[in-house]
């Protein structure tokens, strides 16, 4: 998602949990799968604050 307005309103413990349990869990598309079994916190975490720097304009809060 690229849209920062939309990106903005999603906290990152939401982000967090959308990737390692999967989106069904988050009450998104039963596609993404679950990669929490696959991926550390670390990377997960690290993959949150990638997906922050595609936020155009640029994301400008914390990352984890």
């Amino acid at each position: 998602q690229s849209d920062a307005a939309y990106m903005k309103t999603l906290p990152d413990a939401y982000l967090y949990l959308a990737i390692c349990t999967g989106g069904a869990q988050v009450g998104k598309n039963l596609i993404m799968a679950p990669w929490g079994g696959m991926l550390s916190d670390a990377q997960i975490w690290n993959l949150v604050a990638f997906m922050r720097t595609l936020a155009d304009p640029p994301y400008t809060g914390s990352v984890p």
